[in-house]
Parts: structure tokens; sequence; C-alpha cells
């Protein structure tokens, strides 16, 4: 092969590997958002179950908000 192959197909390499590095990294924040999002749900329903019927709807409905966002930049990441 040419040296000019070799280095496309360097080059090509690297670019993969940036990119799975990318969809590792998009996971772990993805995982790590969910976990956030399940404890703002957790909030928002101790709010509902002491009668603070306005504090717990608006905090499920930022989480719902949270989980469409997050499973969006999933299925992108995948």
């Amino acid at each position: 092969m040419s040296p000019r192959v070799d280095e496309e197909d360097e080059v090509v390499g690297e670019r993969e590997k940036m990119a799975e590095r990318a969809r590792r990294g998009a996971a772990d924040l993805g995982d790590g958002l969910k976990t956030t999002r399940e404890e703002v749900q957790g909030i928002g329903r101790r709010h509902g179950e002491r009668g603070e019927d306005a504090e717990g709807f608006a905090l499920k409905e930022l989480a719902n908000e949270m989980e469409e966002r997050i499973d969006y930049q999933m299925r992108l990441a995948a």
C-alpha cells in the first residue's frame, strides 16, 4: 500500500475510536442523569404524599421531561 493509503486508514481508525469514546461517554452521562431523574421523581412523589400537590406535580413533570431528553440522547448515541 502507498503511504497515503496508510495515512488515510490511520485517520479513519482514529475517527472510529473517537466516535466510540463519544458514544461511551454519552451512555455514561445518560446513566448518571437517569439516577438524578429518579431522585427528582422521588422528591416529587414525597411532596405529593405530603399534600404539596403543586410542587409534586412540577417535579414529576420535570422528571418526565428529563427522561424524554435522556432517552433521545441515548438513542442518538447508540
